[in-house]
């Protein structure tokens, strides 16, 4: 005799998908993931302009020194696709603690690979700018600049990691909000620091790397701010950050995501109702 599988409780996020009207749907979750990742590829865009009364050396080490920035995105990326995936596919079946902890792990890659590419951008920056051609006077620049950025790639990996997994969690209008934040602060810190506007001292091309390291910095306490507000469809505590298992959070993405089943086909499997 076999008995029907008690219906588990579940803490099911608001509906993100209408189904009658797909199209208006898809735009409202997609236009503000746009203006957030216009917004994120701004600040480099605004550097590169802030610095160029300095003179073509500033520019061309500015703009190098951008190609190597841009390179260091490629680990980010891969954790933000990654967490984007197993957030929402624990949203989708109602497991919101479940995609809680899938931050703290999103949090954990996110930073080791920040501090990975500060390393390189601070010590092997100024060798790579040589291989790519730059003058010795550009090649100075782009290693001052890329140092100042060096300093604020973990708190940028951070913002690019949180952001990711508020939007497979459907909520991709805070990501959007903190996008803007972050590039006025860019524009005010870069502008201020580059040309030395009141009491600030005037830093040239490293004040172009420090605007983006500061508001980097802003960014990421936003993003750890709305999430440890436990006002939106994702939670995170600082506690969380002293109590990361390594073993515990790899078995739960492979479980979750690498044999391609269902969440909620998983989660009967383990209590026996299936």
């Amino acid at each position: 005799m076999s008995a029907e599988a008690p219906e588990a409780p579940s803490s099911r996020s608001p509906e993100l998908i209408d189904e009658s009207n797909l199209l208006g749907s898809v735009i409202r979750l997609a236009w503000p993931v746009v203006v957030q990742q216009v917004s994120f590829s701004m600040v480099q865009l605004v550097d590169t302009a802030l610095v160029g009364h300095l003179g073509e050396d500033s520019l061309a080490g500015v703009r190098l020194a951008g190609q190597l920035f841009w390179f260091s995105q490629t680990g980010l990326v891969a954790v933000g696709v990654g967490a984007t995936a197993i957030v929402a596919r624990a949203v989708g079946a109602g497991e919101g603690d479940r995609a809680s902890s899938y931050v703290q792990t999103g949090f954990v890659l996110a930073v080791a690979w920040g501090i990975l590419m500060a390393l390189m951008m601070w010590f092997g920056g100024e060798a790579w700018l040589g291989i790519m051609g730059a003058e010795p006077e550009a090649q100075a620049a782009g290693t001052e600049y890329l140092r100042a950025l060096a300093i604020g790639m973990p708190f940028l990996a951070i913002l690019f990691a949180g952001n990711a997994a508020q939007q497979g969690a459907g909520d991709t209008r805070s990501p959007m909000a903190i996008g803007i934040v972050v590039n006025i602060v860019n524009v005010i810190v870069a502008y201020t620091l580059i040309n030395g506007t009141g009491a600030a001292p005037e830093l040239g091309v490293t004040g172009s790397g420090l605007g983006a390291t500061i508001s980097g910095i802003v960014g990421a306490a936003l993003v750890l701010g709305v999430l440890a507000s436990g006002t939106r469809a994702l939670s995170w505590r600082p506690a969380d950050a002293l109590t990361f298992d390594r073993g515990v959070a790899g078995r739960r993405i492979e479980r979750d995501a690498g044999n391609g089943e269902p969440l909620s086909r998983l989660a009967n499997h383990e209590h026996g109702l299936a």
